[in-house]
Order: C-alpha cells, then structure tokens, then sequence
C-alpha cells in the first residue's frame, strides 16, 4: 500500500492479508452472505477510484487484498488518470474478464453485486453500455 510520496522518497506498509482471488477460491458457491459483502466492497472501491478518475487497468482479484474486514487495492503500476468513459468501461471490462476466469462458479452472483454496488456511479448506465459496446468489438477482433 503506497503510503507517503515526497520528493526522493516513497513510503509503503505492507498489507497482511489475503487476496481477494484466494478468500473467494476458499468460500463455497452456496455461501451468498459472504459472496454478496465481498462483491459489494469490490464495486464500491471501483466506484471509488472511478470517481477519483482513477483507472486501475489490471483489476482482478489478485490485485485486491482483504485485511480485517477492508479492502485494499494494490498494483496500480500500469494505473493511469482519465475521465473518459471508455477506460471506465474498460476497467470493469477487465475485471468481468478475471473475475469468469478465476470464479467462474460463482461469476453470476460476483458480478450482479458488483454492479448493484457500481450503480452509484453518476456515469453508470454510459458505462455499461460501453461495456457492452466493447464487449461486441472483442468478439469480432
């Protein structure tokens, strides 16, 4: 977790935790009560960085730790600034990607409540469209 930047310095804390990917690998399908905190907390810090204009660009659970009851998002090195909705959609386009990928069992639940949490976002329905635009292109590359 980047802590502190000053010039010719930068601090960080390690987070003692687990990944978000391995918590999720650990619950059962049937366990909708902890699938449906976790999917919540994930869409409210996504909805958080995009409303800081903060675009992760590697968001999968891998890069999301658990301590205590918190989130944490970790690995923003390829992460840049924008406010276009193309990299928001993009964004979450990544993550929907991973998250079919490494939980595709529980993919469905996962992704609804993520997007329920989202939904707060002022931009939301132009995102899920992009979404769905980018996801057209994808299938025709």
């Amino acid at each position: 977790l980047l802590y502190k930047v000053g010039e010719n310095k930068l601090e960080m804390e390690f987070i003692d935790g687990v990944s978000i990917k391995e918590f999720l690998d650990n619950l059962d399908k049937s366990d909708s009560k902890n699938i449906k905190e976790i999917s919540k907390m994930i869409g409210e810090s996504v909805l958080k960085l995009h409303n800081a204009n903060i675009i992760h660009n590697d968001l999968t659970t891998s890069n999301m730790i658990l301590r205590n009851k918190k989130l944490y998002m970790v690995d923003f090195g390829l992460g840049i600034n924008s406010t276009r909705i193309e990299d928001k959609a993009t964004d979450l386009v990544v993550l929907k990607k991973s998250l079919k990928a490494a939980h595709s069992d529980k993919f469905d639940d996962i992704w609804n409540k993520i997007l329920k949490a989202y939904s707060e976002c002022r931009y939301y329905k132009e995102i899920l469209k992009r979404i769905g635009e980018i996801e057209k292109r994808a299938r025709y590359a």
